[in-house]
């Protein structure tokens, strides 16, 4: 019957190659809790908000995320001996990590994404500070 759409024996549980069967969640729900998608997001708020703060003085081409497990560096660069800052938002208190000339940090607590903008002035010099 051409209009059966039940699985032929030949096919009946075969999944090709590197595709998931219908059994098996798909990779997102895999390794994407919701929490770690909420995160995400606010990483990527977070970082939009810093390279939106730092184009008043490079070009936004120059300024660079990169992700390790205990925060988001926001680079300039994309050159980890040039950090801007450091989006802590891994706890349940959100930090915004700055750091002065040698490099040291103070963490800052925020409540929103958009309280990075109160730093908007620090966010710049730590740009000219490698000009």
């Amino acid at each position: 019957n051409p209009y059966d759409t039940s699985p032929s024996p030949s096919t009946a549980n075969h999944s090709k190659p590197n595709q998931p069967s219908q059994n098996q969640p798909n990779n997102y729900s895999q390794h994407w809790g919701t929490k770690q998608v909420q995160l995400r997001l606010e990483e990527l708020e977070g970082y939009n908000i810093v390279r939106a703060i730092a184009v008043s003085e490079v070009s936004v081409e120059r300024v660079a995320g990169r992700d390790t497990k205990s925060y988001f560096g926001v680079l300039l660069d994309d050159n980890n001996r040039k950090p801007i800052c450091r989006l802590h938002f891994n706890r349940r208190q959100k930090f915004l990590g700055l750091l002065d000339v040698e490099k040291v940090e103070t963490r800052i607590p925020i409540d929103t994404t958009a309280d990075i903008y109160r730093y908007a002035e620090q966010i710049r010099e730590a740009v000219r500070r490698f000009l």
